[in-house]
Order: C-alpha cells, then sequence, then structure tokens
C-alpha cells in the first residue's frame, strides 16, 4: 500500500533514521526553571559528548522549537541549550536529539526541496463546483487553487427549483433608498436582471422583500443565485432571507452572499443552514446588511437547488482549453452551445503543499518525501575524498535512485491540462 499524508515529525524522524543522525527520546524530569537544560536519564556518552548537537522538542510548551546543546553533563544526563526554551523543559516532554551536522531545520528545507522538486509532475487532487456558464460567455476565470486541469464537466441534471427569476421587481416590501427596475441588457438568465440602485441615505439592514406561493424547500441543499454589485463587497455584507412569514418578520433562512468583486457577476451557492424547517417558504428579501454606500446591486434567477442528485457529463477536450497567461477556462463557440446555462465540475489538482508546521501533512506519497530529502542531506554534507570519509555523496546516490523508484508510483496524468 503506497502511504501519504503523514506529518512533518514523522517523516523528518524518518529521515534521521535513514541518516543514522537522530536519537528520540523524552525527558525524565524537569529542566531548569529558566528552560536552558533538558535532563535525560537515557543518554549515554561522557562529558561534552553531545556540545553542538542539535534539540528539537516534540511536545509540550516548546513544541516544534530547535535548540543546539551548548554542555552536556554526564553525571546528572544534563543538556545545556543555548539559547535557553522560552519555556521549562517539563518532564516526560519528548523531543529528538540530532547531530551537529544535520539541524532539524535543514532537513525541513530538505523536505520541502524534495515536494518542490515535483512540482508539474504530482498535484493534490481538487473539485471545484464554482464556475457557471451561461452559454454566452468563452472565457471563466479559474479558482486559484488549480495548478492543472483534467477534466471539464457540464452540470446536465440536477433537482431543483427556480424560487425567482428576478424578471420583475419585489412589491411585498419596499424602500425609498432603493430604486428598483428590471435590466434587460445586463442580465444572465432568461429576459433581465433585478436591478437595485442603492442612494447614499441607504442605511444598513435596509430590506426589500417579495413574496410567492408557498415552496417546499426542505429537499433542497442549497440556493444558487446571480450577483452583480458596482463595488467590492466581502463576507457578511449583503444577505438573502427565506422566511415561511410574510416579509421576511422572522427569516429562517439567513444566507450570507460572501465576497463580490465589482462589476463582475458571480454564481454564488449557499447552503441552507436549516432545510428541514424550509417546509413553506413564501417569502424572499434581499438585505443589505452593511452600509456600502451609494451603489448598484443585479441579482438573477433564484433557484433551490439539491447538489446531492447531480449529475455530470464530460466537455469533450478539444471544445476546451486552458490560456495560462491569465488563468481563464476558455470555451470553443461549439462548447458553449454544448454546455449552455449549467454549472460546472473541474476536476484537476493543486501543486503539493510544503510542510509548514509540525501539523503539516505531505500530500505526495511518504516515501518519496523521505528518500529524497535523505539524498539532499547526504549530498548537502558530502565533498571529496579528503573530507568525505564516510561517503556521504555515495550514499545520497543510492537514495536518489531509490527516490526515483518511488517516485514511479505516483498517480499517471491523464489529459492533464496546466494552468499558470
Amino acid at each position: 500500500m503506497v502511504v501519504a499524508g503523514q506529518a512533518r515529525e514523522p517523516l523528518r524522524v524518518s529521515t534521521g533514521y535513514l541518516l543514522g543522525a537522530v536519537y528520540v527520546s523524552s525527558a525524565s524530569s524537569a529542566g531548569a526553571s529558566n528552560g536552558s537544560t533538558l535532563v535525560d536519564t537515557s543518554l549515554r556518552g561522557g562529558d561534552n559528548d553531545h556540545n553542538g548537537k542539535w534539540v528539537i522538542q516534540t511536545s509540550g510548551d516548546n513544541d516544534g522549537v530547535i535548540r543546539q546543546v551548548s554542555d552536556y553533563v554526564a553525571t546528572t544526563f544534563t543538556l545545556t541549550v543555548a539559547p535557553a526554551f522560552a519555556n521549562q523543559v517539563a518532564s516526560g516532554v519528548t523531543y529528538e536529539l540530532w547531530d551537529e551536522d544535520f539541524n532539524p531545520a535543514l532537513i525541513h528545507d530538505l523536505q520541502n526541496q524534495a515536494l518542490r522538486n515535483v512540482y508539474g509532475r504530482v498535484f493534490d487532487p481538487v473539485e471545484d463546483l464554482s464556475l457557471f456558464a451561461d452559454g454566452k460567455i468563452a472565457r471563466l476565470d479559474l479558482p486559484t487553487d488549480l495548478a492543472m486541469i483534467s477534466k471539464v464537466q457540464r452540470r446536465y441534471q440536477v433537482d431543483e427549483e427556480q424560487v425567482l427569476s428576478m424578471g420583475e421587481t419585489f412589491d411585498e416590501t419596499t424602500n425609498a433608498n432603493i430604486t428598483q427596475s428590471v435590466d434587460t441588457e445586463d442580465y444572465k438568465e432568461s429576459t433581465g436582471s433585478l436591478k437595485l440602485v442603492y442612494a447614499a441615505a441607504a442605511a444598513a439592514n435596509d430590506l426589500i422583500t417579495d413574496s410567492f406561493t408557498a415552496i417546499d424547500f426542505s429537499r433542497y441543499t442549497h440556493i444558487e443565485i446571480w450577483v452583480k454589485s458596482s463595488v467590492t463587497v466581502t463576507a457578511g455584507q449583503l444577505h438573502l432571507l427565506l422566511d415561511d412569514t410574510a416579509a421576511c418578520a422572522s427569516p429562517l433562512e439567513t444566507l450570507d452572499l460572501g465576497a463580490l468583486t465589482a462589476d463582475t457577476w458571480t454564481r454564488v451557492r449557499v447552503a441552507l443552514d436549516v432545510p428541514e424547517s424550509d417546509t413553506a417558504i413564501i417569502s424572499a428579501g434581499f438585505r443589505y446588511t452593511a452600509d456600502l454606500g451609494a451603489c448598484t446591486i443585479r441579482l438573477d434567477d433564484l433557484r433551490a437547488v439539491n447538489l446531492d442528485t447531480a449529475v455530470y457529463k464530460d466537455i469533450p477536450l478539444r471544445l476546451w482549453r486552458v490560456d495560462r497567461a491569465n488563468r481563464d477556462l476558455l470555451l470553443t463557440r461549439t462548447g458553449m452551445n454544448l454546455v449552455g446555462y449549467a454549472a460546472l465540475r473541474i476536476q484537476g489538482g493543486d501543486e503539493p503543499a510544503v510542510l509548514s508546521s509540525e501539523g503539516s501533512t505531505t500530500q505526495v506519497y511518504d516515501a518519496y518525501v523521505i528518500y529524497y530529502a535523505t539524498a539532499l542531506a547526504l549530498q548537502s554534507r558530502g565533498g571529496g575524498p579528503q573530507t568525505d570519509p564516510d561517503e556521504r555523496r555515495k550514499a545520497a546516490d543510492t537514495w536518489f535512485d531509490r527516490a526515483g523508484v518511488a517516485a514511479l508510483t505516483f498517480p499517471l496524468l491523464e489529459n492533464a491540462r496546466l494552468v499558470g
């Protein structure tokens, strides 16, 4: 079985064992109160035998902190470190003791070099559902977490219900500071969008609502709606309300429409909070939760959908490509016609994340990271015949070979198209 997903600490220890450079243990009693000493009765050797080595604590208040040994007293089994740890080393705290040549910080860097070495060959799987095609626009901005795309699919079937087409103004609750109209030029679905012009006098929590025949939302998981704002919006500033009482007097759902880029249509998808209670929704409201100043907001095509029922079909490879310079997905004219007005699902991957903390986990097969980091460590401390009596460079070649064998287990990339 191929293993991936170990944290930085066990990967580091495995590398240390292959180097013959690490000793793993725990403190047998508390050290000095100022954090300058670590006591471990399992240590062996005479006075000063551990001087220059590196200590990294792996639990307790100083977890992940690296210090160098400045003195070792064999009779008391005491390591003195410089500079001192910020906190006293408590009894039972686990630690690693590394040979002077191999600072754990060096190992961390080499682990990340191993990961960067496979950029473009190995990807952390990503499935993205954020894009929505309208049948009119060929160029779609790709999410920032995608470095590779292998498949683009269109949603051709889902349990859904249109709640409001936004082809007419809201009339249940209006507001004098909000001028409503139907925009027949700038819209996404049908023949128009609801255009809301907010005057400078508009205030936070201004609300408009619209009523409709009762809809049972309990079988749905999300709402989807197009939103376009003339100003940048951050999360928590605009909300959609749903209620089983008139004028959204006591909303069952208060759904944050999230962040919006100015002057850009965004298909917003938000999970329902309490769908089991949404059995007879009769009112929808749009709330200007934060005062954004004078602005214009357009809304279009509010739907309830059950994403668990979604079925997707592949868009043939010949009908789409990636504009790497601009990080855009481009549909051919035939591709636009095939997709029409539909949500997209993109399958691909992101570059493996580097290990930035003790809790970071690798997204690449562990054996490869361990072997490659070991080879790099040996290579970094090798030299010519006069300076490399342990033949570290020769040993490094062996571990590079083993890393190469481990790399053969990487998943085979099919139809991969790079992004950026």
